[in-house]
């Protein structure tokens, strides 16, 4: 089974000798922190060798290149959400048609205020909804003065640092942070031969519903109040 890394909401700064420019100036210039396109056509930080492990920064919409950091398949509602001045902390647009998920995750101030939201989406057929208290998962750490990135371990998990990045990416100043997923597709793991024929049933729908799909998506964003917080 694949074993993916959820893109983080936020990357925490290991120690690294003061030499070392890019870490030095990861906190006070958090916009160097740039994900890049692998021939998958995944747009993150780093991607495993065997295309099914990789990890992502966040970035922010005020960012020159933001653009260039989302996928094209799932721009439009990554878009459609900032315009209405709510959080996209991490996107994708499904790279494989039975297998990848398309989602999106929004960053919000409190679990109620995830599922007011969720509901909204709730009727949208294919359309699954997942709600987190925590979302940053992965960290950087220096070898031989080369910047890596690697999964963070719960026992460091920090949700005041979380809500720091957060804060950074879209200028707010909030305490904390909760997240809802919003997931086009979903697929879900099943026993061997179930799964195998979930693929192919998948592959089928999404190939014939997901631009219906999205476009209900995007109305429904449209119908959406503009986020105050």
């Amino acid at each position: 089974m694949r074993s993916i890394i959820d893109p983080p909401a936020y990357v925490v700064q290991v120690k690294a000798p003061v030499r070392y420019q890019y870490e030095q100036t990861i906190e006070t210039d958090w916009t160097s922190v740039l994900n890049r396109k692998f021939p998958s056509g995944r747009i993150c930080f780093v991607e495993s060798d065997d295309d099914e492990l990789y990890s992502a920064v966040s970035i922010s919409p005020y960012h020159e290149q933001f653009s260039s950091q989302i996928e094209d398949g799932i721009k439009d509602i990554v878009y459609a959400f900032v315009n209405k001045n709510y959080m996209p902390i991490s996107s994708c647009e499904g790279h494989d048609w039975s297998w990848d998920t398309t989602f999106v995750k929004l960053a919000v101030t409190s679990l109620e205020e995830a599922r007011a939201i969720g509901n909204y989406f709730s009727a949208i057929p294919y359309v699954s909804l997942h709600y987190y208290e925590r979302s940053a998962n992965n960290e950087f750490y220096v070898v031989n003065g080369v910047t890596r990135i690697r999964p963070l371990l719960p026992a460091k998990y920090d949700a005041k640092l979380e809500a720091e990045g957060i804060n950074r990416l879209y200028f707010r100043n909030h305490d904390s942070y909760c997240f809802l997923n919003i997931n086009l597709f979903e697929y879900k793991e099943q026993p061997f031969w179930s799964s195998i024929l979930q693929r192919y049933v998948m592959r089928y729908k999404k190939s014939k519903n997901l631009n219906s799909v999205k476009q209900q998506v995007l109305a429904t964003i449209s119908s959406l109040p503009t986020y105050e917080k």
